[in-house]
């Protein structure tokens, strides 16, 4: 796009501090009645079923009632929040947690908001202390009666920090004056619960600790994220006693970086005008003691307000309620890590030619740590550390205001390797890490119009004397059209998105990826988890001169696949089978604002027809209190019992509206 165009494009789209200027006096949507919560739009992200007290939870749905295994032998709730988040930047929700009075093994946390209004979507990220343990945005609302959504998850690989007191901080920046009058109102519960733990549960049996890699503002009642560029180091000492350690790399563009996917090479950018360089590769490192340690390569995140709201709405794009973490294994660093003194672990982003990028990253970190019960201390040298120099490979050109071509590419490996004495055993330790970048776009009509057809791919294990204990593999696919015409100053916008994630993971990491919450269900032992889903919408997007009036018109939909990883080499593509069972499925598709199908299907599931409905019986105030059993929810079971990839189709039963 030209300046004005990409300016105006991104005054509609952007998920940054836009509005961050002097506020007007702060306007409370009216409270909701229980009449309204019919014609309330539920919004809501397609992903993994929780386990909770009730059973298998997904949005307002239970989606599989508790079997014998899985009913908690004890169980209790907290309220953590109810609040009204308005004139919210740099004043965070703050409040003491204390651990309840049962005894629990599990944490499922339950996020309900209401919004109506106008207002852009928003970033928020949930501390405990100084670690953060949950980074999510917000739908955009609409006028009265509004939106609400709930998202489940799992928090029970923080254990350590729920069972002990901690300062509770939730950072969601908003703005409301005359302009931008949507609040959000948000309730946020946690329930803890024991069940009998499976050998699953075992094999991921949370870290003993959880250390920081953030900016420590906590005990001043502030967000502890870094923002990048900018300083990003810390010093930890790590138990002298480790026997295994994973750094987990929370990481989002925000302003000029919200959009990194859609970036063009430094070679073109002075014809794509206004158009932002330093290409489509961003890069996250770990650093130790000033040494590369791993690589994290974020997802492409399209947040609810990106590119075209319409896009988004009810059913929100992969990972905008709930974004990923990704995992490096520093365990080959303990030999020196172990020693008893303070390391510097320091967080980067990187772009083309290995240049810092533009304004801004928001970033965290946290150290997860495995001590040895007999208290030995682990010892060996320092890795050995080879990583690839940064080599974007870009071609391509045109002229200014004429159609511009380009492609970009990369590849980039590292590989850590030693030699450790743990828990007295003496073993060869490594880390190898490969991912592959190609990205190739094309601008047209004057700039305004721009394709883009993407995939970013990777691959990390962790071995012990060769044999792998831990692997991640992703592929994430990404399709954007976008067409921009201007007619007397109007904006409209015709887009077209597609998605994907496919997610493979094995062994011992910090986070369960949602097998947890079918350990008691599953026949056999799996490896780890597999999850394959593709989400394709369009949308018209129109805006009047004055921003006064806005409509559009949209249809999406998402294909949803998770189940066991079976005794396979590791790659990230599956086929599931009675050895790597599908555990749960959706299909979605949306028009306008109405679901007129949604299928689901879950793992040894009783279920026939709709799921329970999980829904508040009544709202206080513009507040969602904890949903209770209610009625049906709008979802249709597509079969029951077990289920293996080829009869998904056959067992389908559409729902209408």
């Amino acid at each position: 796009m030209n300046t004005m165009a990409r300016v105006t494009w991104l005054a509609v789209v952007t998920l940054s501090a836009i509005a961050k200027t002097a506020l007007a006096a702060t306007v409370l949507p009216r409270a909701l009645d229980y009449e309204d919560q019919a014609s309330v739009l539920e919004c809501f992200q397609v992903s993994n079923p929780v386990l909770s007290d009730k059973g298998l939870v997904s949005g307002t749905d239970i989606v599989g009632p508790a079997n014998n295994s899985e009913k908690p032998v004890a169980s209790c709730q907290q309220t953590l929040i109810t609040y009204s988040f308005q004139s919210s930047y740099g004043h965070p929700y703050v409040s003491d947690y204390s651990p309840p009075s049962c005894d629990f093994n599990r944490v499922a946390m339950n996020l309900t908001v209401v919004s109506e209004g106008v207002q852009f979507d928003r970033l928020a990220i949930m501390y405990l202390g100084d670690i953060e343990v949950w980074r999510t945005s917000t739908a955009e609302p609409k006028s009265h009666p509004g939106i609400s959504w709930t998202y489940w998850k799992d928090m029970t690989n923080y254990l350590s920090l729920w069972k002990g007191q901690q300062k509770l901080i939730f950072d969601l920046g908003n703005t409301v004056n005359d302009q931008y009058t949507g609040a959000f109102n948000v309730t946020l519960t946690a329930t803890f619960f024991s069940v009998k733990a499976t050998g699953e549960d075992d094999q991921q049996s949370p870290a003993s600790q959880i250390m920081p890699i953030s900016a420590k503002r906590g005990s001043d009642g502030k967000s502890s994220a870094f923002n990048y560029p900018g300083d990003t180091s810390v010093s930890l000492k790590i138990p002298q006693a480790a026997v295994r350690a994973i750094v987990s790399i929370s990481a989002t563009g925000q302003s000029d970086e919200e959009f990194w996917e859609t970036n063009v090479p430094d070679s073109i950018q002075a014809n794509a005008t206004g158009y932002f360089g330093k290409s489509a590769f961003r890069e996250a490192r770990l650093l130790i003691d000033g040494q590369i340690a791993g690589l994290a390569w974020p997802y492409p995140v399209v947040f609810t307000g990106g590119i075209s709201p319409p896009l988004h709405r009810p059913m929100v794009g992969i990972q905008a309620f709930d974004l990923l973490e990704n995992e490096i294994d520093i365990t080959p660093w303990l030999g020196l890590l172990c020693d008893g003194s303070d390391h510097t672990f320091s967080l980067q982003i990187v772009g083309e030619k290995e240049q810092k990028p533009g304004s801004y990253w928001i970033m965290t970190g946290k150290v997860f740590v495995w001590t040895d019960d007999g208290n030995q201390t682990t010892t060996g040298p320092a890795p050995q550390v080879t990583v690839d120099p940064v080599s974007l490979n870009a071609s391509g050109g045109g002229d200014k205001g004429g159609p511009i071509l380009y492609q970009q590419s990369i590849n980039r490996s590292i590989r850590v390797s030693t030699e450790l004495t743990i828990a007295g055993q003496k073993k060869k330790y490594a880390w190898n890490q490969r991912f592959s970048m190609k990205n190739d776009g094309n601008i047209t009509n004057g700039g305004n119009d721009q394709s883009v057809n993407a995939i970013y791919e990777g691959q990390s294990t962790a071995t012990s004397d060769s044999s792998p204990y831990f692997y991640v593999g992703f592929r994430y696919p990404f399709v954007m059209e976008i067409t921009t015409s201007n007619e007397k100053d109007s904006l409209k916008l015709t887009t077209n998105l597609e998605q994907g994630m496919d997610l493979t993971v094995t062994g011992i990491s910090a986070f369960d990826y949602g097998i947890g919450a079918f350990g008691n269900r599953l026949k056999a032992k799996v490896s780890g988890s597999v999850l394959q889903t593709t989400r394709k919408a369009t949308a018209s997007y129109y805006q009047a001169p004055d921003g006064s009036r806005t409509s559009g018109e949209s249809e999406s939909h998402q294909t949803y696949k998770f189940g066991g990883r079976g005794p396979s080499s590791n790659t990230t593509s599956q086929r599931f089978s009675n050895l790597a069972p599908l555990l749960y499925s959706r299909d979605v598709k949306v028009v306008g604002d109405r679901r007129v199908k949604d299928d689901v299907f879950v793992y040894r599931s009783n279920y026939k027809g709709h799921p329970d409905k999980m829904s508040a019986g009544k709202f206080v105030q513009g507040f969602a209190p904890v949903p209770n059993p209610q009625k049906p929810g709008m979802a249709k079971f597509m079969g029951k019992g077990d289920l293996a990839s080829g009869a998904t189709e056959n067992l389908a039963v559409q729902w209408q509206t």
